[in-house]
């Protein structure tokens, strides 16, 4: 079994990650839709929150208010983190919510990065940065002026307390747009369905690139479980 020694604990990746992935990093999470891609964000905004960090969450897909209740349906409790001031829901449409924050113009970029700076910067460290999904944000942008979005947000919010994580589903963009964006991250992980067991998908969880250091890069089989996530099968390559 690899060593596991993450500066970032998240523990679908253990066993698979050699040494440590630094807070600083940017992620990439793709996958098709029911491969687990927001529980998998979920979870990572979970694990982090009850270690003692902080959280945004930034809802693209619904309502932050539905995703509130998604997760808390999941088994993740998010009240008592938001009255803590540890976990921020940021809504990319109108909300009545007086919890949630708002980006009321999505299409606008400057907008966008402007508030999503000034929330990350007021955020306790560390913190994980979840943005769920960024496939939604690409149907109103043309594919140049999203990829540079998505560059200038990685830019304007590195930060070596700080993680960042962006959810796309896998089509996002036309294969040279998607290797552009790529470029744009340190961490790059596929939640894929390439086998069947009985007529159903079987999930399983790739990274695609680690730059931070090395990893097993085979697919690993994985599945959901009510109230902790994605949970891989380290193992299967050595049974």
């Amino acid at each position: 079994m690899i060593t596991y020694n993450l500066g970032i604990r998240f523990s679908p990746l253990e066993g698979i990650v050699r040494g440590t992935i630094p807070f600083g990093t940017t992620w990439q999470v793709r996958g098709e839709s029911g491969a687990g891609k927001s529980t998998l964000g979920f979870q990572f905004l979970m694990q982090g929150l009850r270690q003692g960090e902080s959280a945004v969450y930034v809802a693209c897909d619904e309502p932050a208010t539905r995703v509130r209740e998604d997760m808390n349906f999941f088994g993740f409790s998010t009240e008592p983190y938001e009255q803590e001031g540890k976990l921020v829901l940021v809504d990319t449409y109108e909300s009545s919510d007086p919890r949630v924050l708002c980006i009321k113009d999505r299409g606008d970029s400057q907008e966008f990065l402007y508030i999503l700076t000034r929330i990350v910067r007021q955020m306790p460290r560390p913190c994980r940065l979840i943005l769920d999904s960024l496939t939604s944000l690409s149907a109103v942008y043309s594919t140049k002026a999203f990829i540079s979005l998505i560059q200038d947000k990685n830019r304007l919010l590195r930060d070596p307390e700080v993680v960042i994580m962006d959810i796309y589903l896998k089509s996002t963009l036309e294969e040279a747009g998607m290797y552009a964006l790529t470029n744009a991250y340190d961490v790059c992980l596929d939640l894929l369905f390439p086998d069947e067991k009985g007529g159903v998908p079987q999930r399983s969880l790739r990274i695609h690139k680690l730059r931070t250091s090395g990893y097993d890069p085979r697919p690993f089989p994985c599945f959901i479980k009510q109230g902790v996530g994605l949970v891989v099968d380290k193992e299967f390559y050595v049974r």
